[in-house]
């Protein structure tokens, strides 16, 4: 059974002279810089707090946070309330909406219920989540789910019923309008309707896992046992999922002998460009991945063999993973002299190869939604950052307080 919930919001509380683009920001793990230095200069920019404060001193968020209370620039909802979150944003040329419900998602072990991952996660990560727990007390970031069924006409009058509190345009030209559903009946609905549901978590897997632990330190105080989440059904036309390719630093990479390698386990054809490649990994069905050397050779690559009766084996990021990981970048250098960054965008890692940043880029194709959902039910996670839901939920619209 899913529990979802109303709670009485924190809100921002604009002075005359703010916009709530002062207040809010992506989450804290895809901000880069100087967009970074930007949010963090505005005095009350929700970045002060899910990036630790000044010097990363989580103490010192924590102060912060309070002090905003304190002031009157956050304030607590009156009434407990659902947030219809909805943003519109283009793919090329095609505009999307995709409308979601901010609440309180109740935190079970994965297994134990109907809350299911679908990615892996990395261990550093959640501890430097648990300390800004520790000390704020406070979910300023929602994580994204997507329920598997969701009745429509609730969330129609969900949003005949709505009150507008904020509305803004980003940077990237996404639409964002947060308004507040206080209806005791409605609300009393909503509750009731996600009862029997399943959420996949789709953004937020550290974030989750994190609060999960959190409330296990002290089990006593329920505030703890829910986590901020913005709920989408599977079925929104807005719900977008983009690949992450990866950018790999490799000491002493030779591309003959790592073409070598490859034909070891894989057929690997030449290709004129990244647009060829691009359009020829559209064109197939099979697992598949491109390759791109520093000076700028092109290649698409497939497996010669792969376990048929293992499902994960169809996902381009696993083949990676398993194969051009581990068989052939870590026969070449050691793994802790390997660097992995990720970039959503091919024009992205184009710019950056020809920069000379990396010696080696791999262009991976994202999963479909069916598939994520039907792997995620079966109980197998993907590798990390598989998956690019696009756009990323926002924070400093609404924060979560457990005191």
């Amino acid at each position: 059974m899913v529990r979802f919930r109303s709670f009485n919001g924190y809100l921002p509380n604009l002075a005359k002279d703010e916009n709530i683009l002062d207040r809010v920001s992506p989450p804290y793990d895809v901000i880069e810089e100087p967009e970074l230095t930007v949010l963090r200069n505005k005095l009350c920019n929700v970045t002060r707090i899910t990036l630790g404060g000044i010097g990363g001193n989580y103490q010192r968020a924590a102060k912060e946070l309070t002090n905003w209370i304190s002031k009157g620039a956050l304030v607590k909802d009156e009434d407990e309330s659902y947030y219809l979150y909805r943003q519109s944003f283009r793919i090329g040329r095609t505009r999307h909406i995709r409308t979601g419900l901010i609440g309180l998602l109740g935190l079970e072990g994965y297994g134990e219920g109907d809350v299911i991952p679908h990615e892996e996660t990395v261990p550093n990560v959640k501890e430097d989540r648990l300390s800004l727990l520790r000390t704020t007390h406070t979910h300023a970031e929602s994580i994204l789910g997507l329920v598997d069924e969701w009745d429509e006409l609730i969330l129609e009058r969900a949003k005949d019923s709505s009150q507008m509190l904020f509305k803004c345009v980003d940077s990237s030209g996404t639409s964002h309008a947060i308004s507040r559903i206080s209806d005791l009946v409605l609300t009393n609905k909503i509750t009731d309707m996600l009862r029997k549901r399943r959420v996949l978590i789709a953004d937020g897997h550290h974030r989750y896992e994190t609060a999960l632990r959190y409330f296990k330190e002290a089990p006593e105080i329920k505030s703890r046992g829910w986590v901020l989440a913005t709920l989408v059904s599977s079925d929104d036309p807005g719900v977008v999922v983009l690949p992450t390719h990866r950018l790999i630093k490799v000491p002493d990479l030779d591309e003959d002998r790592t073409i070598r390698k490859m034909r070891e386990y894989c057929f690997v054809e030449s290709l004129r460009n990244v647009e060829t490649l691009s359009r020829s990994l559209r064109q197939t069905k099979n697992p598949s991945f491109g390759v791109i050397f520093g000076n700028g050779s092109t290649y698409k690559v497939g497996l010669i063999q792969r376990d048929i009766n293992d499902p994960m084996w169809d996902i381009d990021s696993f083949v990676f993973q398993e194969v051009m990981l581990k068989k052939i970048i870590y026969s070449i250098a050691q793994k802790d002299r390997v660097k992995i960054d990720y970039d959503h965008s091919t024009s992205s890692v184009k710019h950056k190869m020809r920069s000379g940043a990396y010696d080696l880029s791999v262009l991976l194709r994202p999963p479909r939604l069916e598939t994520i959902w039907q792997l995620a039910t079966e109980g197998h996670l993907m590798p990390i950052k598989t998956t690019f839901f696009w756009p990323k939920v926002w924070s400093g619209f609404v924060y979560y307080r457990m005191t």
